[in-house]
């Protein structure tokens, strides 16, 4: 069996209230034979980075996401929940879900980098808890990234600029200045880069500030989760997907083991970690053209998979 992560009882957020996870979210058609795979949000908290892969598998897709869904009817109050206090908290409010959607493993989890790390402790909790785990697909996700110098509440300029930009949906056309950034007082920051992002039309111009606020530090919370996580032992094999190209931030957070074929999996695990290069870096491998070359891996990993329970009838 594997053994528990040592955040669990960290706390980023003082005044997090424990999450009420909304349903996954079916990410390719309905009606798709055979055992799911379940994918996990990165740290912008959102899953459509995942649709261009989705499309690709023949197998249901279903992607958990813990940022505020938009409607003008949902209070500012209730989006407070959509923040969890550990990776360790957040991989339990996901379990429950899991098992609705596939009462009996044996499961596939995976996730792209903050969500490779959730994924590998959502495989842990259920393997604690007696469930078989045939699958765990991290997509350039190292096993730890450098510890926090700040927190989800007094966030560094850089943190918040790419915060901007994971949450921005045009990252690519976006222009940011730290200098000009660093100008604003320090709590501001985050409501400038609102307006900027909606300026730069990264963001929809008549999405509601409010809320656009809390997306972001919902981001910024996730980053702190992330980076106080201590992966656990598991004891199942872990499937690890890897840019070729260098990307020299990832390299930063990542540490020495950006230069250990595994990202550090393998010191996380009693069994061997399958590691395949994949075109693109960081950024990208996850979009066309590359996410053709990496739905081809993924899938014929899950096609390695014995035949096993499905997911129970929705009719």
């Amino acid at each position: 069996m594997s053994e528990g992560s040592s955040d669990a009882r960290q706390q980023s957020h003082p005044a997090s209230r424990r999450a009420q996870p909304a349903a996954p979210v079916l990410l390719n058609h309905r009606g798709l034979p055979g055992r799911p795979l379940f994918l996990v949000h990165p740290v912008g908290g959102t899953v459509t980075g995942y649709h261009d892969l989705a499309k690709r598998l023949s197998v249901p897709v279903y992607g958990f996401e813990n940022q505020p869904r938009f409607g003008p009817k949902r209070p500012l109050s209730d989006l407070e929940r959509t923040r969890e206090s550990s990776v360790h908290a957040m991989a339990e409010s996901y379990l429950p879900e899991v098992l609705k959607i596939q009462p009996q493993g044996p499961y596939a989890l995976g996730g792209y980098s903050m969500g490779g790390v959730v994924a590998f402790e959502l495989a842990c909790q259920l393997r604690q808890a007696g469930h078989e785990v045939d699958c765990v697909i991290t997509f350039d996700t190292p096993a730890r990234i450098q510890p926090p110098t700040d927190t989800a509440d007094e966030p560094s300029t850089s943190r918040i600029m790419t915060i901007a930009q994971v949450v921005g949906s045009r990252m690519r056309e976006m222009t940011l200045v730290a200098e000009e950034v660093e100008r604003v007082p320090a709590a501001e920051r985050l409501a400038y880069l609102v307006a900027e992002l909606r300026r730069q039309k990264a963001i929809p111009m008549h999405a509601n500030p409010g809320i656009l606020l809390e997306v972001m530090r919902t981001a910024l919370n996730n980053e702190v989760l992330q980076r106080r996580y201590v992966p656990g032992m598991f004891d199942r094999t872990i499937f690890l997907l890897r840019a070729l190209t260098p990307h020299p931030p990832l390299q930063a957070e990542a540490g020495a083991s950006y230069d250990d074929p595994s990202f550090g999996w393998q010191a996380a695990t009693t069994a061997p970690v399958e590691i395949v290069w994949v075109p693109g870096e960081h950024l990208t491998i996850m979009h066309e053209p590359h996410v053709e070359a990496v739905a081809a891996e993924v899938q014929r990993r899950l096609d390695r998979r014995g035949d096993g329970p499905g997911i129970e009838s929705e009719g």
